[in-house]
């Protein structure tokens, strides 16, 4: 009799989750014929990557991931070989032999992730759909972004699906995660407010970042940048229901996305970033930012000012706040590189999406 054995991962401390979700997410999971579902839940950050390279030594099927952009990103970076090289075949096909499908059930904040993959941002509903998924084996590749501190000897490479940065997304990131660390709740007013107050910051402090990067037919070097977002999914971000575009029609297959805003100072500067929520005022600030799209890599380096009242300034990955000394950085000349690995990851997607089969095990 065919099956499909199922391992759910679950973060209990994602923004959306709540027990009435749980009492439906599960039981639609378990309900579908020929699937064996067994969940564990996440105790410390980390853990989801570990389960996620258990599941996979273990020979799971699938790997259902219950949870926010940060917690898809950990599950990512146990499936997925950091050693291994891109474009080299028998290294991919070894690998995805043995490698589960990955399944998402948004319950974060602004599960870009899923929701880019054409998943409901209700939990109930995306449940749904992936049940769907499974039953019509529904299976999508896509690419992944990477990154890594440049010549550390303490960190490999590491794998991210949406975004990264330095400056004014990393701070927010921070201050919401210092925000929530009481058990506050993460709402889109609250991101607003922290966006807010983090624009006054970088304002009254701006940060000078150097961008390097390249595409198939072009190069970029900036140096001053206050702003620099990168993305590897189009949207950018969500706030709330609305999304936040950086490079409109750069998803997941196309290469890193980049947004440098070139100046903070009056308020054209200002339209620039309002433009990534409302596209109209897009022609109005142009001359005030460069979108450069499609790189193959990229290289970030922030330069901190000598006063001493400027805030340490961080790295942000998927959403989650990062220290770059625990991977070998220099905290006072802090820069990572950026690359895409373009054989990626297999995952359950909306079965409205391009499809191959995929073969039960026996």
């Amino acid at each position: 009799m065919s099956r499909v054995d199922l391992l759910v991962i679950s973060n209990l401390n994602s923004t959306s989750i709540t027990e009435r979700s749980m009492r439906r997410v599960i039981p639609t999971l378990v309900s579908i014929p020929g699937v064996h579902v067994t969940a564990h839940f996440t105790q410390y950050k980390g853990h989801a990557q570990e389960l996620a390279a258990q599941a996979k030594k273990d020979g799971r099927d699938v790997v259902v991931v219950i949870g926010g952009d940060g917690t898809v990103n950990e599950a990512i970076n146990g499936l997925v070989d950091a050693e291994a090289t891109p474009g080299a075949e028998s290294d991919t096909a070894s690998d995805s032999e043995h490698m589960p499908l990955l399944g998402v059930v948004p319950t974060g904040s602004a599960n870009v992730f899923a929701r880019a993959l054409g998943f409901s941002a209700t939990p109930r509903h995306a449940v749904e759909q992936l049940a769907e998924a499974i039953k019509q084996r529904s299976v999508r590749r896509v690419a992944l972004g990477t990154w890594k501190v440049p010549e550390s000897t303490e960190g490999k490479r590491r794998f991210f699906v949406v975004n990264a940065g330095f400056g004014l997304d990393a701070d927010v990131i921070r201050y919401m995660e210092e925000y929530r660390s009481d058990g506050s709740a993460a709402t889109p007013l609250q991101y607003m407010i922290a966006s807010l107050k983090m624009w006054a910051q970088l304002l009254r402090y701006p940060p000078k970042i150097a961008v390097s990067a390249r595409n198939s037919s072009d190069s970029l070097e900036l140096t001053d940048m206050p702003v620099v977002f990168v993305s590897h999914s189009d949207p950018w971000t969500y706030l709330g229901p609305f999304p936040v575009r950086t490079n409109p029609g750069c998803g997941f297959d196309d290469g890193l996305g980049l947004y440098a805003l070139r100046n903070t100072v009056g308020v054209r500067p200002l339209l620039a970033i309002m433009s990534l929520l409302f596209p109209s005022l897009r022609r109005v600030s142009s001359s005030q930012f460069v979108s450069f799209a499609g790189a193959s890599t990229a290289r970030l380096a922030l330069k901190h000012s000598d006063s001493e009242d400027d805030p340490i300034r961080g790295f942000q990955v998927d959403g989650e706040y990062v220290d770059l000394e625990e991977y070998g950085g220099d905290p006072e000349h802090p820069q990572v590189e950026l690359g895409v690995y373009p054989e990626g990851i297999e995952l359950l997607a909306p079965v409205a999406v391009p499809t191959r089969r995929f073969r039960r095990r026996r």
